[in-house]
């Protein structure tokens, strides 16, 4: 997929597929930004995980639960756990715009490609 504007939201693989007649192998996803759920999905489609450097602009799911409210945002730090999992401090606009810091998992977290500012003030 071309370096554009966006980029499709990040997915973790939850399923494999095989074939036994041409040997093929296709991956079922999990958007969790998003809560879309995509079978079939070619390998040459699939990419290893980037962590965003800190001042990435991105989009953040800020919704509680399942719901999905995104709001704009700014990566402000990330951290790696020991299981590999990545969450990120960031920055956004609450509901009543006031300035909020907050840590999210990285599947709610979304870079905006070709964006990069350390503030949302």
């Amino acid at each position: 997929r071309p370096n554009n504007s966006s980029s499709p939201p990040p997915a973790i693989v939850v399923g494999i597929q095989r074939t036994k007649k041409n040997s093929s192998i296709k991956y079922d996803l999990h958007r969790t930004i998003t809560h879309e759920w995509l079978d079939g999905i070619d390998p040459e489609l699939i990419r290893p995980y980037q962590v965003y450097e800190d001042g990435t602009g991105a989009s953040c799911n800020i919704a509680l639960l399942r719901n999905v409210y995104i709001a704009p945002c700014s990566v402000i730090s990330h951290e790696v756990g020991q299981s590999g999992a990545v969450h990120y401090q960031v920055s956004y606009l609450n509901f009543n715009q006031e300035l909020v810091d907050d840590i999210l998992p990285f599947s709610r977290v979304q870079r905006v490609h070709g964006r990069k500012f350390g503030s949302l003030v």
